[in-house]
């Protein structure tokens, strides 16, 4: 008997989970809600042309004159000046016909791997299924701290901006499995913020968490010296403006002549600040006691390029503006639904998340090459455990400016 999965999703604290189990838990998520975006979908099994309506016999004589043959031609999408005879007519919207079919054949093929993705025989194991339990309490938490998620998303910076033939340039490249995880991405609990405008905090320490993950190193680094670090004016004096750019932070390490970020327990996350005190001055004396400095790292224009990096076992930051359905979400956020929940409104100001792995989309739904996992830091309840898959055509309309950014070598 085939039975649907289980939504399931990622607690950190409660389960000792290896890398492939999350890895199952996530895209379970992802492919369910993809089934269900796309199993109404009906691939039409002819041609949607068809010449003189099938009667190709009779379409077109000899001895038709040229002007009408011509006129025939047009209709039927072939070059007129090609059309020689009636036969070459028929030849080419008959070449058209096949190569119609062989694309419908290649997008029901894709709609039936997203249909096994998402049903198996598989029954999952109790402690996934209590895992699920745990998930459901997270998400209800969650839910009550939207709006203060919201509350606290700003305008991030325009750094370095990116020209907008390569911010809206469609992914190209064709990877050769149907997704890809970082290697060890999802060994680094998710996080949350809380009520600080600390986002592009959290992503850069994440991506420098995974990198040492990579490195056999398991540590849980300092988000408060990291927001403090990537606010230049904010690091002798106390100042009100929320948020910053991830760079900045990335930046200052990379100058510094010796290891510079401490671990969280030294220098702990405020999840409160006061208005006009952003990074928390003084910093308290932990906060010197470094373990790791970033050497080098990278800024991207294209998706090409966060899809080349991801390949390479990296994780891409992004900065972004947010719609409606990406706070409400079940393991999928599509630019098609985006007003689902709302409409844009004032809201919709910079948010950072990590891109972490990729799955492949079927061309039926018409949301790009690819859906981005994507981890967020607003706790396990936003999302599938903290993590979501986010199309490519989402994030080309609503991705900001800004560079994606890699990190490429660090010391400790």
């Amino acid at each position: 008997m085939i039975v649907l999965l289980l939504l399931l999703s990622f607690t950190a604290h409660s389960f000792d989970l290896s890398e492939v189990e999350k890895q199952d838990l996530i895209l379970n998520s992802i492919y369910v809600e993809l089934y269900e975006q796309t199993k109404d979908i009906k691939v039409d099994a002819h041609p949607k042309k068809s010449l003189n309506s099938g009667s190709r016999g009779k379409l077109v004589l000899e001895r038709i004159k040229r002007e009408n043959r011509e006129k025939l031609a047009i209709k039927n999408g072939v070059d007129p000046r090609l059309a020689k005879s009636g036969k070459d007519i028929v030849s080419a919207a008959s070449d058209d016909n096949k190569k119609f079919l062989k694309h419908a054949s290649i997008i029901r093929k894709q709609l039936e791997e997203v249909k096994s993705q998402a049903l198996s025989k598989k029954q999952w194991s109790k402690k996934l299924i209590k895992l699920k339990s745990e998930w459901e309490k997270e998400k209800d938490e969650y839910l009550k701290n939207i709006k203060t998620y919201k509350a606290n998303l700003f305008d991030i910076p325009l750094i370095l901006p990116v020209d907008d033939n390569k911010v809206n340039k469609p992914v190209s490249i064709e990877i050769d499995r149907e997704f890809k995880f970082v290697n060890k991405s999802l060994s680094v609990p998710v996080r949350d913020q809380m009520a600080r405008a600390t986002c592009s905090a959290f992503t850069g320490v994440r991506s420098i968490e995974v990198a040492l993950a990579q490195a056999g190193k398991n540590v849980d680094l300092s988000e408060q010296y990291f927001y403090w670090s990537s606010k230049p004016d904010c690091r002798n004096q106390k100042c009100s403006k929320k948020g910053s750019w991830v760079g900045y932070g990335l930046n200052y390490s990379k100058g510094q002549s010796s290891l510079n970020i401490p671990l969280e327990k030294d220098c702990p996350y405020k999840s409160y600040t006061s208005n006009d005190n952003e990074t928390s001055l003084p910093l308290r004396d932990g906060c010197s006691k470094a373990v790791v400095k970033v050497d080098s790292f990278s800024h991207l224009d294209s998706l090409d390029d966060a899809v080349r990096a991801l390949n390479k076992n990296k994780t891409v930051i992004l900065s972004t503006k947010l719609s409606p359905n990406f706070y409400q979400n079940r393991g999928l956020i599509l630019e098609k639904d985006k007003n689902v929940g709302g409409k844009l409104d004032s809201h919709a100001l910079g948010h950072s998340i990590i891109l972490n792995g990729l799955v492949k989309l079927p061309e039926a739904l018409d949301e790009g090459r690819y859906c981005f996992i994507v981890t967020n830091s607003w706790g396990v309840g936003w999302g599938v455990g903290g993590y979501s898959c986010i199309s490519e055509k989402w994030i080309i309309s609503h991705r900001q400016k800004n560079p994606l950014v890699v990190i490429n070598k660090i010391s400790f």
